[in-house]
């Protein structure tokens, strides 16, 4: 995810869009100021995603402790995740930034999602003996649409398809 102060704008970090891709190219243009999380593959370490309190700091290093409190968890002042919806996101920022910033997002065909998600979580050995057809009907998928809808209406200014990158 980014949220960038200096040009007034929120990407939502949508699931197998080429969102990690569209990050590493827009993050080296960023501000000081901006923030954004980290990436994981290859390395490119967060700015400004979470806050000093020890909370945030503790569930941004500790993988152990984002799953002990959860990311969603009250305790929180700030901080800020992958895949976070700008509901979420909402509070965390005064609202008239939110409000005057442009929020963009990315989705994908559901079809051609959930082939990509299949053969993510398969290379990831989550599902490493499951055909797609199991798949389909055990494996909890989330969808994007999540990532940038609050009570069902979609929040962001801009809804790119994963279609029209090229």
């Amino acid at each position: 995810m980014i949220i960038s102060h200096s040009r007034r704008f929120i990407l939502v970090k949508s699931r197998k869009t080429a969102s990690t891709s569209i990050e590493r190219a827009i993050i080296p243009q960023l501000d000081i100021n901006d923030v954004w999380t980290p990436i994981s593959i290859p390395s490119v370490d967060g700015r400004n995603y979470y806050s000093a309190w020890p909370i945030d700091m503790m569930t941004a290093k500790w993988e152990w402790f984002r799953d002990l409190v959860g990311r969603d968890s009250a305790l929180h002042h700030r901080f800020y995740f992958d895949h976070m919806p700008l509901a979420r996101l909402r509070p965390t920022l005064p609202a008239a930034q939110f409000g005057s910033y442009r929020k963009y997002a990315f989705d994908r065909n559901p079809w051609d999602f959930l082939v990509s998600f299949y053969a993510y979580r398969k290379r990831k050995g989550e599902v490493a003996n499951w055909d797609f057809d199991r798949f389909l009907h055990e494996f909890p998928v989330v969808q994007n649409r999540a990532l940038y809808t609050e009570n069902g209406a979609v929040i962001a200014d801009r809804v790119f398809r994963f279609e029209e990158l090229s």
